[in-house]
């Protein structure tokens, strides 16, 4: 395999994503907590607003410490930009964005 060019970005930072003026207005958000927004809002699905990952996973992909990706999540679910579920196996948790941005559209637009 030839080796990485340096010069490319990483994957994780080709990616684009959608972010709420009023969660990047929120006075009570660091930049740290924002980052970490824009990480899980850059993993939502066109059609979805749950990410599966770990604090870790996030901590990694932001060059971060892993309690600093916990204070911010932390942050982020008491301000109310996110909430936390558990998956099917009860072990890995789901970050849920509840910007109306990033729910699933209730009455898909009919192509008929």
């Amino acid at each position: 395999l030839a080796a990485a060019n340096p010069m490319l970005p990483r994957p994780h930072t080709r990616r684009f994503a959608r972010f709420p003026m009023d969660v990047l207005n929120d006075s009570e958000l660091s930049g740290v907590d924002l980052r970490v927004y824009g990480y899980l809002a850059s993993c939502c699905t066109r059609h979805g607003n749950a990410v599966p990952t770990s604090q870790a996973t996030i901590a990694r992909a932001l060059d971060l410490n892993r309690r600093s990706a916990r204070r911010a999540l932390d942050q982020l679910a008491t301000r109310g930009h996110l909430s936390r579920a558990l998956n099917t196996s009860g072990r890995l948790i789901t970050y849920v964005l509840t910007h109306p941005l990033f729910c699933p559209q209730q009455n898909p637009v009919n192509s008929d």
